[in-house]
């Protein structure tokens, strides 16, 4: 099943957070300042890749027994117009059971050191209290699928490749067509998953193109 879902804008190719403006993302008050940021801006760094691991908010919220073809895109609030930023194959939700034996894998790598290192040394955030933050929360969390009140694993998915692309396709302005807003303007508001094919007339460029992704 080949896919789309939203993924949060990183100005840091996904190594690391780099403060989004993405209004349902996590949110970490620095004194009269705000920082931003979501699980999924873990997705490139070399460690997390080597281990096969991901995060998807579209994941966090439902059941999703199917392998999936991912093709990510990122509604840009600058422009309003929407980039492909790569893509994610044969990707599977993470159950459970799981979860127990990957905190030994990233334990072994130190991984929540690293995060931790990773937010003291931001220039937007002063997290001195990181024992107490939502990320060490979910790094405790013992659930995939959750609500919006209680967090979900700090990964939800395995894949068997991923590719994030340094430089985004604008699909907007390729296919010199704006994306049907009745069809797919919740990419807007929130993180979802979708079959492409149920959104794109064939007659949209966007159709030949999304569905030509290998």
């Amino acid at each position: 099943m080949q896919t789309i879902a939203r993924i949060i804008l990183n100005t840091n190719n996904w190594v690391s957070p780099s403060n989004s403006t993405i209004k349902n993302a996590v949110e970490v008050k620095n004194g009269k300042n705000s920082y931003r940021y979501g699980y999924e801006e873990w997705n490139n760094d070399e460690q997390i890749k080597a281990l096969n691991l991901g995060y998807l908010e579209c994941y966090r919220h439902s059941n999703f027994p199917q392998v999936a073809e991912l093709i990510l895109l990122v509604y840009r609030d600058a422009d309003g117009d929407y980039y492909h930023y790569g893509n994610m194959y044969n990707v599977r939700q993470l159950k459970n059971d799981e979860i127990g034996p990957l905190r030994i894998e990233l334990q072994n790598i130190k991984w929540l050191k690293k995060v931790e290192s990773q937010f003291r040394a931001a220039p937007f955030l002063d997290n001195r209290n990181f024992s107490n933050h939502h990320y060490k929360g979910a790094w405790n969390s013992n659930e995939i699928v959750t609500n919006d009140q209680k967090p979900g694993f700090i990964f939800n998915l395995k894949y068997d490749k991923i590719d994030i692309f340094k430089i985004p396709i604008n699909l907007t302005n390729k296919s010199n067509v704006k994306f049907d807003n009745r069809k797919i303007s919740r990419l807007k508001s929130r993180y979802y998953l979708e079959n492409f094919m149920n959104n794109f007339e064939k007659s949209n460029p966007l159709h030949k193109y999304l569905k030509d992704i290998k």
